[in-house]
């Protein structure tokens, strides 16, 4: 099984759950870290990319890839979630979820919300 795990406000938020819960699914699954980026900061991909690898190897996420959605975020997040056979989606915007849901239409979503 395919799972989707959002980066900012969702894994960023709690890194301690977000390690367990990994440690458990990853062994039959693949999880998916589907982040964002501002169009302003296209140039910087590469190190936005390798810092926020950083970061999760730092908290003990395991993942099978990290993906950076340009804008229009919730359409590429969607799109994403729907070439990669995202059974599960979790994110903290239900604007994202929303859209997920519109186009990825196999695609279960969770909205995380901030302790």
């Amino acid at each position: 099984m395919n799972i989707g795990i959002d980066f900012d406000n969702t894994i960023t938020d709690n890194p301690g759950l977000f390690r367990e819960l990994t440690a458990g699914l990853s062994k039959n699954n693949h999880i998916y870290i589907i982040s964002s980026y501002e169009k302003a900061e296209e140039t910087l991909i590469e190190e936005i990319s390798s810092e926020k690898t950083r970061m999760l190897n730092e908290w003990g996420i395991n993942f099978k890839e990290l993906y950076l959605a340009p804008e229009p975020v919730p359409e590429s997040k969607a799109a994403y979630c729907k070439k990669k056979n995202i059974v599960l989606m979790i994110d903290d915007l239900q604007e994202n979820l929303s859209k997920i849901m519109e186009i990825s239409t196999d695609t279960v979503c969770m909205r995380y919300l901030s302790t």
